[in-house]
């Protein structure tokens, strides 16, 4: 039985991010779960506070414990690359019949890639969930939603935080195009604490951006991060003006919450090391 007076979150993945959001919720005080593939990250996850549960989805689908068992389900799952992507809005889809109707509240992590092909400042209304998009991102968003139609979709910007930071690839590099297309980074801070803050508001519905309101170009911000990092600095050709902007205002009005981390480049790095 739940108890009424306990916050009980399962996250879906316990990953990079879904793991750091854990350990985060648990120190709040919730009660925390988390599926792993793999028994033997059950270690790991038990020292950021995390319950773990051995689970797959593609294999496990009719063994998981009763959904309505917790009061919040983040599905922190990445869709892949190559063929791996191609089966993404399937396993979204299959995941939202699992919780059809079982939960209160689910918070699916999506991705502003949601919005390419598309130029200047966009929003949430620039991208609408498809099953028949050829946008994996909105098709999977569309199958989840089909299924779960209350669930929230959280399109996060590229990432960034503990060990994990696009200049590790781009250090030396020369040649890279659209140098002058803005960064659309968000910092894992900023989202665990939106997730917290909107798992205490019970949204339900909601599809917003989680985008750093800084978007330097990109230039700018790699050639700027290099340095500080005593890295070898990147080249880039001219262009990319035009590329999308992920504009991230939408969910500081619904939340009452501002991003912490304003400007990527006053931002410490030794997070990296």
């Amino acid at each position: 039985m739940k108890n009424e007076h306990q916050t009980s979150v399962l996250i879906v993945g316990c990953g990079w991010l879904g793991t750091q959001l854990g350990h985060y919720l648990s120190n709040k005080g919730h009660t925390v779960w988390g599926t792993t593939r793999s028994k033997e990250r059950f270690p790991e996850i038990e020292k950021q506070g995390i319950i773990p549960v051995q689970w797959e989805l593609s294999k496990d689908q009719e063994k998981f414990p009763d959904f309505q068992l917790f009061d919040s389900i983040i599905i922190s799952i990445t869709p892949g690359r190559g063929d791996e992507r191609s089966t993404y809005k399937h396993k979204l889809k299959q995941l939202g019949a699992l919780l059809k109707g079982q939960t209160d509240q689910v918070i699916m992590f999506s991705s502003t890639s949601a919005y390419n092909g598309l130029n200047g400042v966009v929003k949430e209304e620039d991208a609408v969930p498809d099953k028949k998009s050829e946008n994996e991102i909105l098709a999977g968003e569309a199958y989840l939603l089909s299924e779960a139609p209350t669930a929230n979709i959280f399109r996060l910007a590229g990432l960034i935080g503990p060990n994990r930071h696009p200049i590790k690839y781009l250090a030396g590099r020369t040649g890279i195009i659209n140098g002058e297309a803005p960064v659309n980074l968000i910092h894992s801070d900023d989202i665990i604490r939106m997730v917290e803050k909107a798992i205490s508001n019970r949204i339900t519905q909601e599809i917003v951006n989680v985008c750093s309101p800084h978007h330097p170009t990109k230039s700018v911000y790699y050639s700027e991060v290099a340095q500080k990092l005593n890295l070898e600095l990147p080249e880039f050709k001219k262009g990319g003006s035009k590329e999308k902007c992920v504009d991230g205002n939408k969910i500081t009005q619904l939340l009452s919450i501002e991003y912490k981390i304003v400007d990527l480049l006053d931002l410490e790095l030794n997070f990296l090391t």
